[in-house]
């Protein structure tokens, strides 16, 4: 895998393997903040749910490398939960794929 500097990430919101000093790799995207009042752009990370959103955006990641295909014997419902945009787990979708 090759990291990549944070100034070459995509920023169209496509989802990405971000890197954080402190914390390691997570999947994330560029988030445009859309439903602001006042939009502040920043990385949000799939750890944004237990960390916060004003962590996300004090602590940006360091590097960045794209996501690798799925394995071939995913199933398309599995293909589609992980290139979902929210990036959050949905238990009900998971089970529907069993």
């Amino acid at each position: 895998m090759n990291w990549q500097p944070m100034e070459t990430a995509p920023r169209d919101g496509s989802r990405v393997l971000l890197f954080y000093q402190k914390t390691g790799g997570v999947v994330g995207h560029w988030n445009i903040d859309r439903f602001a009042k006042k939009p502040a752009p920043y990385w949000s990370s799939d750890r944004e749910h237990i960390t916060g959103t004003r962590h996300a955006r004090a602590v940006g990641p360091t590097h960045w490398a794209p996501l690798t295909e799925p394995p071939i014997h995913a199933s398309p419902a599995l293909v589609a939960a992980l290139a979902a945009d929210d990036g959050q787990f949905n238990p009900l979708a998971h089970e529907q794929m069993r």
